[in-house]
């Protein structure tokens, strides 16, 4: 069995794949873990988690450091403006308030259910 230590976290598949790829090729055993999660749930997750053998931990990071100046960097992402800020503070907003009309059915749904079954459990029926 093959000890294995996290070498690196990257949000960047293509990346995560490349790294892998080439570790495997320098005789360095990696993989990826939390891969499908992270492809369900980008950014929400860790991210794509790299392993390698413990033994090989060394290697694998003179290798990092190798590609690090590569032009295989993560993906930009542009700055907001207020208009963008505007517009995730109310989309925020918005999940927050459909959020609470949500939990409000659920206590409305439990509540009718309760009372059907304290009716049935006292007079053995339903009868409106």
């Amino acid at each position: 069995m093959i000890k294995s230590i996290l070498l690196t976290i990257v949000q960047d598949s293509m990346k995560a794949n490349f790294i892998v790829n080439e570790l495997n090729n320098r005789g360095i055993y990696a993989f990826i873990n939390n891969e499908h999660t992270t492809d369900i749930i980008p950014y929400a997750s860790n991210g794509y988690m790299i392993h390698v053998e413990m033994d090989k931990f060394e290697d694998a990071n003179v290798f990092l450091e190798e590609i690090k100046d590569r032009d295989i960097a993560e993906p930009d992402f542009k700055e907001a403006d207020k208009q963008d800020i505007e517009y995730e503070k109310l989309k925020t907003e918005r999940k927050a308030m459909i959020a609470k009309s949500q939990r409000i059915f659920l206590w409305v749904v439990f509540a009718i259910a309760t009372a059907l079954l304290i009716r049935y459990c006292t007079t053995g029926a339903l009868d409106f």
